[in-house]
């Protein structure tokens, strides 16, 4: 990849970056739940919350349940859905 560039910049200073092959990529996302923009029905389905005894938000949070959901992500799409995130994750 000569003359190939890459550059991050990040002000809050915890992101990084790294070049992986796909085996590599498969392994370092196996700890991680869906990806919301790869799945077939949207990354998250009932039965991924079934039993589980947190808030809706913290669940949405929790990078195990659904990768890459921030804060600003996780807020929003409960305002546009009309869930209270105090709300338990479990009847959902």
């Amino acid at each position: 990849m000569m003359g190939a560039n890459c550059a991050i910049r990040n002000a809050r200073r915890f992101g990084r970056i790294a070049y992986l092959t796909k085996a590599l990529l498969a392994e370092e996302l196996t700890g991680f739940g869906a990806d919301p923009l790869e799945s077939e029905q949207g990354g998250i389905r009932g039965q991924d919350f079934a039993g589980a005894a947190a808030r809706i938000k913290a669940l949405l949070l929790d990078q195990s349940v659904l990768r890459g959901v921030g804060n600003i992500y996780a807020d929003e799409s409960l305002w546009k859905a009309r869930i209270h995130p105090g709300a338990a994750g479990e009847p959902i």
